[in-house]
């Protein structure tokens, strides 16, 4: 059997050498005058060249963000909008990415600018209001940023009036615990601020917003 094996390479060999349409280059054989010689046959090998990428392989494409890029805080309510819903861990807000940079000691910090880089504050280890300033924002009830006083309290017709620092105005209302802020500069709406009810009223009144 161990003979065999050998044997079959050989004739593999022998077949391979002489199955070739191209004559052997001419040459004089040493000791055979007029004769010509054959030059052993060169085999060249080219290594395989694999151009797939492994499919767990990622270090070959751009970072990809979790939070989709040119989102807006569209639709907001009381109760937050987004990833920024009042109440929601802030561990879990910092994992996903939603807020960039550190928080600072009086709980507050600025979230993605995949979102248009609210204002953010945490109390307790978890979101306690979210102050919005993107142009493209606006509220569940279509009240948009450049507003006027007549247009938000035709939405909200029960909310209530209220005198922030600087001159500027609030319209807010209340849904159980928490609250919507409209602010106005000059008569426009230039802001939104969810979160919790007492939260949202003291910083305004008192110019402590983030």
């Amino acid at each position: 059997m161990r003979l065999r094996h050998l044997v079959v390479p050989s004739i593999a060999l022998a077949l391979v050498a002489g199955c070739t349409d191209d004559p052997p280059p001419a040459g004089p054989v040493a000791g055979v005058p007029g004769a010509a010689s054959v030059a052993p046959a060169e085999v060249v090998v080219t290594p395989e060249v694999s151009l797939d990428v492994p499919p767990d392989d990622q270090t070959s494409f751009p970072p990809r963000p979790e939070i989709g890029a040119g989102s807006r805080l569209l639709g907001l309510t009381a109760a937050g909008t987004g990833p920024f819903e009042v109440g929601e861990a802030q561990a879990e807000l910092v994992d996903a990415g939603a807020v960039e940079g550190a928080v600072a000691a009086n709980g507050c910090a600025t979230g993605s600018t995949l979102l248009g880089s609210p204002k953010v504050r945490f109390a307790a280890g978890v979101l306690a209001e979210v102050r919005v300033t993107d142009p493209e924002a606006s509220t569940a009830d279509g009240v948009t940023m450049g507003a006027d006083l007549a247009a938000v309290r035709a939405a909200y017709p029960s909310g209530t009036e209220l005198a922030g620092a600087g001159g500027v105005t609030g319209w807010q209302v209340l849904d159980g615990a928490n609250a919507l802020l409209v602010e106005l500069t000059g008569g426009r709406v230039s802001a939104f601020t969810a979160g919790v009810a007492g939260t949202v009223e003291k910083n305004f009144t008192g110019g402590q917003a983030c």
